[in-house]
C-alpha cells in the first residue's frame, strides 16, 4: 500500500513502530521496491504518544488482530485511520477510524490514504502552514526594518 501512495506522493514516509516475526521480510521488500529512503523503522519504544503526533493517517491493513489497540491510540491522538475489516468493530471508537475490505485493489486503499491526508492540505490552505508562517514573518520583520 505504502509503495502505491508514495508513487502517488513522492514526500511520503513510512513510520514502523514495534518488532515482529516478519520484520527482516518486510525491510527486505522496503529495499526491493527501492522505498529504503522513504520507510522507517523505529522499533519497540515508549513513547508512542509522541510518534503518533507526527503522524497524518494511521494505516492498519491487519490480517488478523485480536483489539487493535494501536488503532485505538491512534483515533484518541486524533488522527484519521484506516483499519482493515478483519480487525474488531469494537475497535473503530470514533469517527476518525473508516474499515476497508482487505480484499480491495491496493490503489484503493493508496487512494483513501491520499484523501486523509488531504486535510493537512485544507489546514495549509487556510493559512495555519508553519513554512508559510515563517515566510509572512520574514517579510513582516523586513519591511519594519525598511521603515
Amino acid at each position: 500500500v505504502f509503495k502505491s501512495v508514495h508513487d502517488k506522493n513522492r514526500n511520503s514516509k513510512l513510520l514502523l513502530v514495534g518488532t515482529g516475526n516478519g520484520q527482516s521480510n518486510i525491510r527486505e521488500k522496503v529495499d526491493n521496491l527501492g522505498l529504503s529512503n522513504s520507510v522507517f523503522f523505529l522499533g519497540n519504544r515508549g513513547d508512542v504518544n509522541r510518534i503518533l503526533q507526527a503522524m497524518d493517517v494511521f494505516l492498519f491493513p491487519s490480517l488478523y488482530e485480536g483489539l487493535g489497540i494501536a488503532a485505538l491510540e491512534a483515533q484518541a491522538a486524533g488522527l484519521p485511520c484506516i483499519i482493515s475489516d478483519s480487525v474488531p468493530s469494537e475497535c473503530r471508537v470514533t469517527d476518525l477510524a473508516e474499515s476497508l475490505d482487505l480484499n480491495l485493489p491496493i490503489d484503493e486503499w493508496a487512494d483513501v490514504v491520499l484523501e486523509k491526508q488531504s486535510t493537512i492540505d485544507d489546514i495549509k490552505k487556510s493559512g495555519f502552514d508553519v513554512k508559510q508562517n515563517v515566510v509572512k514573518l520574514e517579510e513582516f520583520y523586513l519591511n519594519s526594518v525598511e521603515e
